[in-house]
């Protein structure tokens, strides 16, 4: 077992999901992600994610917590790479950056 709702995992793959996530959240997530970090030329923060989700999407998360919390099991399936620091996500290889496996 292990990542969204309709995505099946490597048996080698380390992470796995912690949340069951609809295939349209993620789909708003990965979108968000790859619309700030083309908007700034950077990056993005999970502020900055949360409000791309709330302008551009409508999106049905509220806080920034659960934008977070949502940005970390996203990492874990392998979807979003992050920072050392967890500060900054892309989903694009980058150096600096790492996947959870």
């Amino acid at each position: 077992m292990g990542g969204t709702i309709c995505v099946s995992r490597d048996r080698d793959q380390v992470g796995k999901a912690v949340l069951w996530l609809p295939w349209y959240i993620v789909n708003k997530f990965v979108k968000s992600v790859d619309e700030v970090e083309e908007k700034l030329g950077r990056p993005a923060t999970a502020m900055e994610i949360f409000l791309q989700l709330q302008v551009a999407h409508g999106s049905p998360v509220k806080t920034l917590f659960h934008v977070s919390a949502i940005l970390t099991n996203m990492h874990r399936e392998d979807k979003i790479l992050t920072d050392n620091a967890g500060y900054y996500w892309t989903t694009k290889a980058q150096e600096g950056f790492r996947s959870y496996s």
